[in-house]
């Protein structure tokens, strides 16, 4: 299947690209022995995967960070705060916790890498906007937008220098406990 070029092609496609990242992640993982932090990481990756896996399109679990590539409908915002309220629960007895960053729009999607070694993944400026969002986020917040794509009456915004961008990227901010 991964060889074959042409039905898993790369395509252009709306998404809603959101990543959830362990805040005080490096502190607490010098602190403890390996055996310990991969217990703690796969005790997180669970946690979000298991509340949204039936809705990702594609999920990947890299170091202290989960992305998560779901449709670009009105569940994605809902879904990804229920990821991250799991991702805080499972890391608060830690003493740590979550933030996420969540961005629609388009993506190419489709299998990349080494003929060999090819993964199913998404690139473009939608995915590194939700980074960014990600990385500004405190603990227990989802940043999300563009703001033209949710329903954000009485929700706080914010305005962030982006890495890569020359506007401000304007995003609201959702609280999770």
């Amino acid at each position: 299947m991964l060889r074959d070029s042409g039905t898993h092609a790369a395509r252009r496609v709306e998404r809603a690209v959101g990543f959830i990242d362990i805040r005080g992640f490096t502190a607490w993982s010098e602190a403890h022995q390996p055996e310990q932090v991969m217990g703690m990481l796969n005790s997180f990756y669970a946690a979000v995967l298991n509340t949204c896996a039936a809705d990702v399109i594609i999920s990947k679990a890299a170091g202290d960070e989960v992305l998560l590539v779901l449709p670009a409908d009105a569940q994605a915002v809902p879904l990804m705060q229920t990821a991250l309220r799991a991702a805080i629960a499972a890391v608060q007895p830690l003493q740590l916790s979550a933030g996420a960053g969540l961005w629609f729009g388009p993506v190419v999607e489709g299998f990349f890498g080494a003929q060999d070694a090819q993964v199913h993944g998404v690139i473009g400026d939608t995915v590194n906007t939700a980074k960014r969002l990600c990385d500004h986020a405190k603990k227990g917040q989802l940043l999300a937008g563009p703001l033209n794509r949710l329903a954000v009456a009485g929700k706080d915004q914010i305005s962030i220098s982006a890495k890569g961008k020359t506007e401000p990227v304007l995003a609201t901010i959702y609280t999770v406990s």
